[in-house]
């Protein structure tokens, strides 16, 4: 028991709220229960373990890949399934934390073991299916098991397939708006991932789902700003995508991310993430605005990093409106991140080495400082 909860069971005794013997029994009760803290090492633990697991693996594999028979390299990618499996079945009743953990380092063996099978029979034509594959099996294994670890790898194996088929169709670009839509989707569904948990909701998978799109939110604004500079021809050639084709890339970059947010207030639970869809909309047209402005300027203007600012504020509001610490941080490191790439782009090298690196430090401790404090008094009042 937390010493916050013993000070209060203490008042609450002493007001004469709870007897003496209710008190005693919620010590007891409390004593009894296995607190979180108590299995962060061994999830460190196995963990760990389950990487170093399949790194071994895969290097024994690698060593004698060469000296093995195409039976004999099928069998040994299927036994690393099915023992992988077999192992977190067979300890999912004594050590749930163990059978999670082989449970996950399977899914990701059933990965290697796809694209192995299609080395081992000649069936790397078109390679994006073998993550489709990969995608359905994470789905599947989550849908028998309902492990947070599954739900993660099918949160990443899905985008990575969609990525995979727009880059093996439509790699050469001829504009930026044609490399949009892969760019805005990713955008957009980090954000859904943001969304996933309600602010009250301590639910693993999705506070898991949620740490996933703060993963992946920072590097999908930097490609979004990349592929907004992407001058014509920049991929080696100026063909554009057919219209077709781009209008079902436009649909799916849209529907996926809105899919997800209705998905996630299923059954019934519309308390969950309010306005969403709103805040998606709203994200996409911020997405527009940051792909159209200072196109092709070098070195990129203040409109450019202030629209990306602009973000990272809208970021931080969101966070307070649900007083969520991690999408206020967020935000707050977006901003920083705006005024830092403003600096170095245009103001760095019009003061010179000496000059620079001086205006530099002051922003770093003046800006840095002036960030922190502004973020914990925040922070203070929202309880968080």
């Amino acid at each position: 028991m937390t010493a916050s909860w013993e000070a209060a069971l203490i008042r609450w005794t002493a007001s004469g709220l709870i007897e003496d013997s209710t008190a005693l029994r919620i010590r007891d009760w409390e004593a009894g229960q296995v607190r979180p803290d108590s299995h962060r090492f061994a999830a460190l633990a196995f963990g760990l373990g389950g990487l170093l697991l399949a790194a071994g693996f895969l290097l024994f594999i690698a060593a004698h890949w060469d000296a093995l028979g195409a039976g004999a390299r099928f069998g040994l990618v299927l036994g690393c399934v099915a023992l992988l499996h077999g192992g977190a079945t067979a300890s999912a009743e004594r050590i749930p934390l163990l059978a999670r953990t082989l449970h996950a380092a399977g899914t990701g063996a059933l990965g290697a073991g796809i694209f192995l099978c299609g080395q081992i029979f000649n069936l790397a034509e078109h390679w994006p299916s073998g993550l489709l594959l990969w995608a359905l099996g994470a789905a599947g294994s989550y849908l028998v098991l309902r492990d947070w670890p599954d739900l993660i790898w099918t949160a990443i194996l899905v985008p990575a397939w969609l990525w995979g088929e727009w880059s093996e169709t439509h790699w050469r670009l001829a504009n930026a708006w044609d490399g949009a839509p892969p760019l805005i989707g990713t955008l957009l569904l980090a954000l859904a991932y943001l969304a996933a948990p309600d602010p009250g909701d301590h639910s693993v998978a999705r506070r898991a789902l949620a740490r996933l799109g703060a993963i992946m939110l920072y590097p999908a604004l930097i490609a979004l700003a990349i592929g907004s500079h992407a001058g014509p021809g920049s991929a080696g050639s100026t063909d554009a995508p057919p219209a077709l084709a781009l209008a079902l890339a436009w649909t799916v970059a849209l529907a996926t991310p809105l899919g997800l947010a209705l998905l996630l207030r299923g059954r019934g639970a519309l308390h969950l993430a309010p306005h969403l869809e709103l805040r998606l909309f709203i994200a996409l047209l911020w997405s527009l605005v940051a792909i159209g402005c200072d196109t092709h300027a070098a070195p990129p203007g203040v409109a450019f990093f202030g629209v990306y600012a602009l973000g990272g504020v809208g970021l931080a509001a969101w966070g307070i409106r649900e007083r969520r610490r991690l999408l206020f941080n967020l935000g707050v490191g977006l901003v920083a991140l705006a005024l830092a790439g403003f600096y170095f782009s245009n103001v760095f090298d019009a003061l010179g080495r000496s000059l620079g690196l001086f205006g530099l430090g002051i922003l770093l401790l003046g800006g840095g400082f002036l960030l922190e404090r502004t973020r914990r008094r925040v922070l203070a009042r929202m309880g968080v």
